[in-house]
């Protein structure tokens, strides 16, 4: 029997696509330069997610939220000083355990995913070494934005989404607004991504938007919603296509 969390999501595209099956990585952005948008089942409605990169030697795509989460959050809880690190603070729990369960309907496909993080070499600690972590959901990092080598491991790229400037904007109940990257600047801030798109450096302190990222297998099929929709596409076991019939 076919798990009812297998159902994933309704498509809705921007190209003019004919097939009626194609896999989630032709829609990935680094392959079609078009921004594609999945609709996931998220807290009991559906939310765009852009089809952002295909990682084809992982098997595996990123989807980012096409607009920031209902709620804004501090880098740093309020009654605490300095930077909180990355890993374990604040923001990552929340991403890994409330965010994360509210995709109920498609946590068996999430996949783990490696996030690389700075932190101090335990011998020298004023030197930054690279840590991976192992992550089901993430912020992006200030490197995968933007070309800035103070900012990104060794040997990685921007992702060529964030190319357009428009791309790195959004919107927060339906304003454009700043929204955190996991990337620290230093003891007293962190980098964000302005209301125009830009990179710039927030107190830590400060109020700002959550843009997640998820990891779910490349390879599924996706299918036509019904014989009438041109650009609606599901990512579901066909008996459960009726699910989908009420999707405005």
């Amino acid at each position: 029997m076919i798990s009812i969390s297998f159902i994933l999501a309704v498509l809705i595209l921007t190209t003019s696509c004919s097939e009626k099956e194609f896999r989630l990585s032709e829609l990935a952005y680094n392959n079609c330069e078009t921004e594609n948008l999945v609709y996931l089942y998220e807290s009991k409605q559906y939310v765009p997610y852009v089809v952002m990169y295909d990682n084809a030697s992982e098997n595996t795509v990123l989807l980012l939220r096409k607009e920031a989460l209902p709620l804004l959050m501090r880098y740093v809880p309020e009654n605490k000083q300095g930077v909180e690190k990355y890993e374990d603070g604040s923001i990552d729990y929340f991403l890994c355990h409330k965010y994360v369960d509210s995709l109920s309907e498609i946590q068996d496909i999430i996949k783990r995913t490696d996030v690389i993080i700075p932190s101090k070499d335990p011998e020298d600690p004023e030197k930054t070494v690279w840590k991976t972590i192992k992550r089901k959901a993430f912020l992006l990092s200030a490197g995968e934005m933007w070309s800035d080598t103070t900012c990104m491991p060794p040997d990685t790229e921007p992702y060529r989404y964030f190319s357009e400037q428009e791309h790195r904007v959004v919107n927060f109940d339906h304003v454009p607004s700043e929204w955190w990257l996991r990337t620290i600047c230093d003891d007293t801030s962190c980098w964000v991504v302005d209301e125009t798109g830009e990179l710039k450096i927030k107190d830590s302190h400060a109020q700002c938007a959550l843009r997640p990222v998820i990891c779910v297998n490349s390879q599924v099929m996706t299918y036509r919603r019904d014989k009438k929709s041109t650009n609606q596409y599901v990512l579901a076991a066909r008996p459960y296509h009726t699910r989908f019939n009420n999707f405005d």
